[in-house]
C-alpha cells in the first residue's frame, strides 16, 4: 500500500491486517510516480514491540518499525518528527504546537481547549506531528502516529506558536530564552539513531522552529490554563478582539 504523511509518499507492505487498517487512513488518494519504499523485517517488528507499550501484538510493533524507517527518512526529504501535540485556532487559521515529555499533559491540554472552545479549535494530531516547510512557511501536518488516544486528522496548518508545557501549582506563562527554546525543541525531535548522530540534518528544523514565538505555560491541567492560553495566542497570533 502507498501512504501519504506530510505530502510525502511512502509504499509499504504490512504483513499484519491491523497494521495495515492503522495506516488506511493516510493511504494515497492518489498513485505517485516514485514513492520511498519502506522495507521491515521480523527484528524490526520485535524491536518495534519493545517501543510500543504494554502488551504489544505483532502489528503494534510492524506499526512502530514503519514509523521508524519513515522517520528516519524524512528529514532527507524536507519533513521532521516532532514528539507533541498540534491544535488549530481557526480564527487565526494557525495551529500551537504543545511540546513536552511524555505524561506531562500535551493531551490534556488539548482535550481542556476543544472543550473550552469547540467551534473555535480543531486537534491536528495528539502525539507526533510532521513539522516542514510548506510554500515558505513553517507549517504542521498530522501523521498517521496519533498516541494512544488516536486523535488524528486530514489535514494541517501554519505553526502559529510553540507552548513547552510544565506541570505546576499554578497557571502562568513566561517567556523561554533563546538556549533554553533549542535544547526544549531538540529534546523533542523525533529521529532514530544515526540521524541524531549525524545532527546537520535536523538542524534545519530546530532553526526553523526557533524562528516561531514560543512560551512556557506551568499550569495545573485544569481549564484555567486553556482559557489563559488561547487569550495570550489571540495577542500572539493578531486575533485580539478591539474594544
Amino acid at each position: 500500500m502507498i501512504i501519504e504523511v506530510a505530502e510525502r509518499y511512502f509504499e509499504i507492505e504490512p504483513k499484519y491486517p491491523g497494521t495495515e487498517l492503522e495506516y488506511s487512513f493516510y493511504s494515497a488518494k492518489k498513485t505517485p510516480v516514485s514513492p520511498v519504499k519502506i522495507a521491515v523485517d521480523d527484528a524490526d517488528v520485535l524491536y518495534g514491540m519493545t517501543l510500543a507499550g504494554r502488551d504489544p501484538t505483532p502489528a503494534d510493533g510492524e506499526i512502530v518499525a514503519f514509523r521508524q524507517k519513515i522517520a528516519d527518512l524524512m528529514p532527507t526529504c524536507g519533513r521532521c518528527l516532532v514528539h507533541g501535540g498540534a491544535l488549530e485556532l481557526k480564527k487565526s487559521g494557525k495551529c500551537i504546537l504543545f511540546m513536552a515529555d511524555s505524561g506531562v499533559g500535551k493531551t490534556t491540554q488539548l482535550m481542556n481547549l476543544t472543550r473550552e472552545f469547540p467551534s473555535e479549535t480543531r486537534i491536528i494530531n495528539g502525539d507526533k506531528p510532521v513539522i516542514g516547510l510548506k510554500d515558505g512557511v513553517p507549517y504542521v501536518f498530522p501523521s498517521p502516529w496519533n498516541g494512544k488516544e488516536g486523535i488524528r486528522s486530514s489535514h494541517g496548518a501554519p505553526l502559529g506558536m510553540i507552548v513547552f508545557l510544565e506541570q505546576a501549582g499554578c497557571d502562568e506563562i513566561s517567556d523561554v530564552a533563546h538556549g533554553e527554546k533549542v535544547l526544549r525543541i531538540f529534546h523533542q525531535i523525533f529521529v532514530g539513531e544515526k540521524i541524531r548522530d549525524n545532527y546537520l540534518r535536523i538542524t534545519p528544523f530546530i532553526d526553523m522552529l526557533d524562528s516561531v514565538p514560543a512560551v512556557i505555560l506551568r499550569n495545573r491541567g485544569g481549564r484555567e490554563s486553556a482559557r489563559l492560553l488561547r487569550e495570550y495566542a489571540d495577542r500572539i497570533l493578531g486575533t485580539e478582539d478591539v474594544k
